[in-house]
């Protein structure tokens, strides 16, 4: 996918609705896999999963650190 943004100029997924779709958009647009923003994280790659589709009751540190390994704001 990032080679795809670089040579259109813009990200062509639509733009995310759920905090859970903004992780998994930014993610992807990275060209990261679950398991490299997990490593990055510090939590496991079923966290990020959980995290990605918006599974309620999830540790709110988990999903702090998930969310600042990105760069973005939850």
């Amino acid at each position: 996918m990032p080679a795809v943004i670089r040579f259109l100029g813009y990200n062509p997924s639509p733009p995310a609705s759920t905090p859970g779709e903004r992780v998994a958009y930014e993610r992807v647009a990275r060209g990261w896999s679950r398991k490299r923003l997990a490593a990055m994280a510090g939590v496991d790659e079923a966290t990020v999963r959980r995290i990605e589709q918006n599974t309620p009751r999830l540790a709110h540190r988990a999903t702090l650190a998930v969310v600042s390994a990105l760069g973005i704001k939850s």
